[in-house]
């Protein structure tokens, strides 16, 4: 009896952990973040604003301007605006956006965003 009741404990302590750490990158979330191009096809940079809809549901903003550098010569500015709608998986604790089948993954130890290969900053909340 006396095993059992642990091995209760043990596995309600474990879920109350995972519960935790979900609300956590949730709370992260919301809010600005940016990245700077800066190589030898482009230079400028992205800003993506996250806000949540409803539950499960968010939108992300994406601002671009760059100017991009061919053979050399850096081109004019182009500005751009994008808005997605993204589903949070509480599972795999990332946002898949809908239209382009981008994941975005929170790093809030790092104050970061991934979307595939490219590292945003969160500047605000």
């Amino acid at each position: 009896m006396k095993h059992s009741m642990l091995y209760t404990a043990v596995i309600l302590l474990a879920a109350a952990c995972r519960w935790v750490q979900k609300d956590d990158t949730r709370a992260f979330m919301p809010g600005m973040y940016v990245r700077t191009i800066d190589h030898e096809f482009a230079r400028g940079s992205d800003t993506l604003i996250i806000r949540q809809l409803k539950d499960n549901t968010y939108e992300i903003i994406k601002r671009s301007g760059m100017a991009p550098v061919r053979n050399g010569k850096v081109l004019p500015f182009q500005h751009r605006h994008e808005t997605w709608t993204g589903i949070y998986s509480e599972q795999d604790q990332v946002i898949h956006e809908q239209k382009k089948g981008k994941v975005l993954s929170f790093v809030p130890g790092e104050n970061k965003l991934l979307v595939g290969a490219s590292a945003y900053r969160k500047v605000k909340q």
